[in-house]
């Protein structure tokens, strides 16, 4: 073999594995962000969810914070599994690529209740929202075809092997990201109504101080997203995706579990009756996140 052509296939060689390490102590680490976090929450989630009667809010929830727990066992035999089939390597790659934009759309519904279930921003949040998930599912499926699989060079330490994928996967990250923005700003306009209304409680800072919070991780993560595949070799196309479904997941969690949390403390100093600031300023929010209501 040419010498220059052995110096580039090594040398390629060299950069794919080193882009694998990395991609697979980011997937570690995600998931030990799913764990703990779960770890930390399973008080509240056990009083707050588990014990509350079931509603959409209650299946959203489970949704949200479960499906993580049966995509990253898949991710993680994807990449270290022994010796793995090329057709088990496109197999696990599809699906962890569609339990993606699955699940970031679940993330998603929640500020429908915040914004008091409004007709009109019924129609133009799922509108708008099948149609990015549409988008989604297309980008996706067009990612899907270009992205190819080899056997590994190195079985024992790297089970599915990349070779190639399609840069355009940062569209999918770039309309997440529109879409959260528009989301972010519609949370911020429903949060000053509120408190200019008159609302000034602990459960209103918790309803929109945490929602908007989540947004605004959600919006950077994606922003970063879109830098690394434009930015970045091939390789790196899919760096933060998981990272970012773990995010969508336990942010989406943690701001219904401190809302159920924060309304539960009220109620217990009101004998029952969430204060009357909320009721007047933003009634839905209290009653939508209340056990009483079955949340």
């Amino acid at each position: 073999m040419d010498p220059t052509a052995l110096t580039a296939q090594l040398s390629g060689l060299t950069t794919g594995l080193t882009a694998e390490r990395q991609l697979n102590s980011l997937y570690l680490a995600s998931a030990a962000i799913m764990v703990l976090d779960w770890l930390l929450m399973l008080d509240l989630e056990v009083r707050h969810i588990w014990e509350s009667r079931w509603n959409g809010t209650k299946a959203l929830y489970l949704v949200a914070r479960y499906l993580p727990f049966i995509d990253l066992p898949v991710l993680i035999y994807h990449q270290f599994a022994h010796s793995p089939s090329l057709t088990v390597c496109n197999v696990t790659y599809k699906y962890q690529a569609w339990v993606f934009v699955v699940g970031s759309a679940v993330s998603e519904l929640r500020t429908w209740a915040v914004w008091n279930k409004d007709g009109r921003l019924t129609f133009v949040l799922f509108g708008t929202l099948a149609l990015t998930t549409a988008a989604e599912f297309y980008l996706v499926a067009k990612f899907l075809q270009s992205s190819s699989h080899e056997i590994s060079p190195l079985p024992k330490l790297i089970g599915c092997y990349i070779t190639s994928s399609n840069p355009n996967l940062a569209i999918c990250f770039a309309i997440f990201m529109g879409f959260d923005g528009c989301i972010l700003l519609l949370m911020i306009i429903r949060g000053v109504a509120a408190f200019k209304s008159g609302g000034n409680s602990r459960l209103l800072r918790v309803v929109y101080g945490d929602g908007i919070i989540y947004y605004v991780y959600i919006f950077g993560l994606s922003l970063v997203n879109v830098v690394i595949i434009y930015k970045l070799s091939n390789q790196y196309t899919t760096l933060l995706a998981i990272l970012e479904g773990v995010m969508h997941s336990v942010l989406a969690c943690r701001v219904i579990l401190h809302i159920r949390n924060q309304v539960q403390i009220q109620q217990d100093k009101s004998g029952g009756r969430v204060e009357s600031t909320i009721e007047y300023s933003s009634s839905y929010v209290a009653r939508s996140f209340s056990r009483d209501e079955g949340v």
